[in-house]
């Protein structure tokens, strides 16, 4: 069996899917550090699981430098992810609209 590492992940969003993919995340062992929303179905999940979460701001950036994670998940999000937030992902970022005709 292969050893993967434990990301540490930032997920910003709404709605169902946004929890499904925190969900599988979870259960593969890697570790949410913090859930941008201003959702209720998600921030109520979020606060369920112990999960930091943050309301979108124009502060937004200053309160993830904060963090050091690897992989940011952006989805169902309707709030615009600004390039400077993408950098601050070592790893890797999916940027999901969840818009099929994307």
């Amino acid at each position: 069996m292969i050893k993967t590492s434990t990301l540490r992940c930032i997920l910003i969003g709404s709605q169902s899917r946004l929890i499904q993919c925190a969900e599988l995340l979870l259960a593969r062992g890697h570790k949410i550090l913090t859930i941008v929303s201003d959702d209720p179905p998600v921030t109520s999940w979020a606060g369920e699981k112990g999960i930091r979460q943050i309301e979108p701001n124009d502060r937004l950036q200053c309160e993830l430098a904060r963090e050091t994670f690897d992989l940011l998940l952006s989805i169902d999000n309707p709030h615009t992810v600004t390039t400077d937030i993408i950098r601050m992902a070592g790893g890797g970022y999916l940027l999901d609209s969840g818009d099929p005709n994307m």
